[in-house]
């Protein structure tokens, strides 16, 4: 199934909480920025998260103890799997 996925352009990237002193709000800044998400609240993060190119799986785990995970595919955009 992944062969046939093409490479995507992803505007996802690690972002280093020293480059950034741990301030998580400039981390958000810097990520709404480069996803080109205005201020204010996000209506649906969902697709914000889409549109930067992660592809979003739902799925079942049979358990309490996982909402959700990724997988990064070096090739290709992150899967997140989250519980639906």
């Amino acid at each position: 199934m992944l062969r046939s996925i093409e490479p995507c352009v992803c505007k996802m990237q690690y972002m280093d909480i020293d480059e950034y002193d741990g301030d998580v709000e400039k981390i958000a800044q810097a990520v709404r920025a480069s996803w080109l998400i205005p201020k204010g609240p996000i209506k649906n993060l969902t697709n914000a998260i889409e549109n930067a190119g992660a592809i979003i799986i739902p799925f079942d785990p049979e358990t309490r103890l996982i909402d959700a995970l990724s997988f990064l595919v070096s090739w290709n955009a992150p899967f997140i799997f989250c519980k639906y």
